[in-house]
Parts: C-alpha cells; structure tokens; sequence
C-alpha cells in the first residue's frame, strides 16, 4: 500500500501543504489576524533544518510562529520549535488540538467557588495524619486535555503542553491564546486593567466571533477556489 500523504490545497494565492493548514488561514482571516505562509526557512544547526508554517501577527510585539499539526508532536519536532523559538526571539506555537471550540461556551457562566473548587491531594500530617490540601486541578479542568506546546525564546526553558485556547482578548481587542481561554492579566494591557474587570474567571474562548471563525475554518469549501467558500 503506498503512503497516505494530505491534500495540497490552494487558498489566498497560496498552496498549502495540507487542507488543515489551509482551514487555519481561514480561520485567521476570518479573525483579520495577520499572517504569513512559509515566510522563510531556518538553518538550525544541530537541530537541523526548520519551514515554519505560519508567522502570526508579522512585524508586530504579537508576532508569533504557528506549527500545525494533525497529531501529537514528536520529540524532534519539539526540538527543532525550540530552537527557532530560541534563534528568532518569537514564541512557538505547536498547535496539535482540533479546529473547534476547545470547551463548551457555558463555561463562561462559572462562578468563582466553581472555578476555585480543586480536586483535593491528601498528605500525611504528623499530629493529625491524612488531611487534604487542594494543591490538585480544579474539578471543572479534568475534562480538557492539552492543545499545544508554547515555546518561549528563553534558552533553557524546558517546553511543556497545555490547554492553550484562543482567546478574544477584551482588554487589548486582540485574538490571542490563553491557558483555557482566561483573560485575566492580559499581558499587552499590563496592570492598567479596568477597575470592575474579573480577574478570574474571565473566559473568551467562545465568543460569537471566535465560533463564526472555527466554523468558517472548518466548512470551507476550496474547490470553489481562493476564497474557500462559494459565495
């Protein structure tokens, strides 16, 4: 049987190498979030050679790389993202999750004691014995496994994953990703946050611009050609 390879597929006078990532340059369009398509290759020295997919947010303090993928990474694809991370000062992004919203929209109608409420860890205390500490998960979080490794330009900092959902930022009016889609501190508004402004929980995973988004990724239709949709 021969290999099974994906569908090269053209879309905004690009040819992708696979419909995933075509269906992600809807998605950002459908955002107006800024991007670039295999903007340049990399020589990574012992990591070897690197064509990053996307630069998000080109030539702005958003910029970012943007790995798609159709599956878990392997661990040289993670070696090699941190050593473009490393090289070009930008974050990496190695997004693994489905195109769709992450966790349920009436997950921003959790209250605080929802939020808060942790799966309790039990330690041994020597004047009382078992006593429970909540150092675990809080409840609600054991149904959404991780979505991405984010890898940070900092050399020696070890790449991990986690539930990294985009986020319709309220403060800064940007899309950007966020650990399950928290808007808390936003890190381009700094601490001039509003006075009334929730710290947590404050989800913007699954805003009406966000859903219209995944939607439009996932049913566009590029046999209609270069806009991926028929009208």
């Amino acid at each position: 049987m021969g290999r099974i390879t994906p569908i090269k597929t053209r879309y905004a006078g690009y040819r992708f190498r696979s419909r995933r990532e075509a269906r992600w340059a809807v998605f950002f369009d459908t955002l107006a979030i800024p991007w670039r398509y295999e903007p340049e290759g990399f020589s990574l020295g012992d990591a070897g050679a690197y064509l990053p997919d996307f630069q998000l947010y080109p030539n702005t303090e958003l910029a970012m790389w943007f790995e798609v993928k159709g599956e878990f990474p392997t661990d040289v694809e993670v070696r090699k993202a941190q050593a473009l991370s490393t090289g070009t000062g930008l974050r990496t992004c190695i997004y693994f999750g489905e195109m769709d919203l992450p966790a349920p929209a009436s997950l921003t109608n959790m209250s605080l004691n929802e939020f808060v409420d942790h799966v309790p860890e039990y330690r041994w205390v020597d004047d009382i014995g078992w006593a429970p500490f909540p150092t675990g998960p809080a409840k609600w979080e054991l149904g959404f496994g991780p979505t991405a490794y984010m890898i940070t330009p900092q050399e020696g900092a070890e790449p991990g994953t986690s539930p990294w959902w985009w986020t319709d930022c309220s403060l800064c009016g940007q899309i950007i990703l966020k650990v399950h889609g928290q808007i808390g501190w936003c890190p381009y508004r700094g601490d001039d946050l509003p006075e009334d402004h929730l710290l947590y929980p404050s989800f913007g995973h699954a805003t009406p611009r966000l859903q219209a988004a995944y939607t439009a990724g996932k049913s566009a239709q590029f046999e209609f050609g270069e806009t991926g949709h028929s009208s």
